[in-house]
């Protein structure tokens, strides 16, 4: 059964450029136009409860991102590249986006259902890169992406690499933000849109799993030589 639920964001003061579709970025428009974001919220709610362990999160990460490219008629491409996810491809040099290494304008995604937070107007902590265990006081970061796509269910925001730069805080395993919501462009604004939490996602891993290895079992296995 496909049910419905409620997505409220009360806690968002500065969301008056959804109702009059002004907004600073030109990407905020493109992503707004683009992109079928309740799909996109419909699989980040489904599966809320599937791969929340440490080892298991990049999965669930993956398989939003994966949503957002197919959602978007690959309008976004999921590249996966360090320090950003996705690449505009009419924006690139290159639009059939061959190899690496890509031009044109680069977003770096973050989800989390209550990613926007509900007090002093900023947004939860997010983690922006690891050092894997350096210091990140001494280390030299370039830019890697133009803007940062913030994803929670019901609401979609964007902001860029350099109005989030003097917020950015350096801790020792890496870098990481709070933004507050006045340099944030919301859209996206919703309240309803499907979910389905009969879907067995972890279920479908642990068969991928299992039959991996029941296939390299058959490279010794007589009967299938």
């Amino acid at each position: 059964m496909i049910n419905f639920t409620s997505c409220k964001t009360d806690s968002i003061k500065n969301i008056s450029n959804i109702l009059f579709n002004e907004y600073q970025y030109k990407i905020t428009e493109y992503l707004s136009s683009n992109v079928d974001w309740n799909k996109v919220f419909s699989v980040q709610l489904s599966f809320m409860n599937h791969f929340n362990r440490p080892a298991l999160r990049f999965v669930k990460s993956d398989l939003i991102s994966r949503a957002v490219e197919k959602y978007s008629n690959r309008k976004l491409i999921f590249v996966d590249e360090v320090g950003y996810d996705f690449i505009v491809p009419e924006t690139c040099s290159d639009p059939e986006i061959q190899g690496s290494g890509y031009d044109g304008i680069k977003i770096e995604l973050k989800s989390q259902l209550d990613l926007f937070g509900k007090k002093n107007n900023k947004t939860k902590n997010i983690k922006l890169d690891n050092t894997n265990g350096q210091s990140s006081e001494d280390k030299i970061y370039t830019k890697k992406f133009d803007y940062l796509l913030l994803l929670q269910p019901g609401l979609v925001g964007i902001t860029s690499y350099e109005a989030i730069q003097p917020y950015i805080k350096y801790k020792p395993d890496g870098r990481t933000v709070q933004i507050p919501h006045d340099i944030i462009e919301f859209f996206a604004h919703t309240y309803e849109f499907k979910i389905d939490k009969k879907i067995k996602l972890n279920d479908r891993y642990e068969q991928m799993i299992e039959d991996s290895l029941n296939d390299i079992e058959k490279l010794y296995d007589t009967r299938f030589i």
